[in-house]
């Protein structure tokens, strides 16, 4: 199989039953209906997965060692990134987490060890633990107008993170204490 599509689980009683093909390689829709997933869930070979848009939690350990994805997208409606959703993605290179995003969960990127690149959209998000990017080295980029961005909240997470500011109205300009590192003007907090 190429692609397929889960539908939302509305019994308890099914939500970890789910089988997918071995020769799965990418999955869409309503995947995060599973809150833990089950040692049957296999995603070996899952290279792309794209969240259903009204979907709000990214369910904990969803694509765990998916060691072949390459593409996540998530969509404006996700507000929770449960622990291990993303665990040992390892050719996962970047990924973007959406202004709606306010929690993110022990483990949710933890081994993701060709991740690279971490773009937030919006206001920092709770980080619930110490280990978010376990074994992580990565840039993450957050908007340098929003004040929520706090020495606080720029933490390492259990990894080797850079923080580097980006003002989202002028085209991705990037900023470094303050000097936009493209044009030289400043951004006063």
């Amino acid at each position: 199989y190429d692609t397929i599509a889960l539908k939302e689980q509305k019994s308890s009683k099914t939500r970890n039953r789910v089988k997918t093909p071995d020769d799965l390689r990418s999955i869409y829709g309503a995947i995060v209906s599973i809150d833990y997933v089950s040692k049957s869930w296999s995603t070996a070979g899952i290279t792309s997965a794209v969240i259903g848009n009204g979907i709000t939690s990214v369910g904990g350990g969803i694509l765990r060692n998916a060691s072949s994805l390459t593409s996540v997208s998530i969509p404006g409606t996700v507000t929770s990134i449960w622990d291990g959703a993303f665990e040992g993605c390892t050719a996962l290179p970047r990924i973007t987490i959406p202004g709606s995003v306010k929690y993110i969960y022990e483990y949710a990127f933890k081994d993701c060890s060709n991740l690279r690149s971490i773009t937030f959209e919006g206001s920092a998000p709770s980080f619930i633990d110490e280990a978010v990017f376990s074994g992580v080295t990565a840039t993450c980029y957050y908007p340098i107008t929003d004040a929520s961005w706090t020495a606080e909240k720029m933490q390492q997470y259990g990894g080797n993170i850079t923080w580097e500011g980006y003002d989202p109205c002028e085209g991705g300009h990037t900023y470094v204490d303050f000097i936009c590192s493209v044009c030289g003007s400043s951004v006063h907090t």
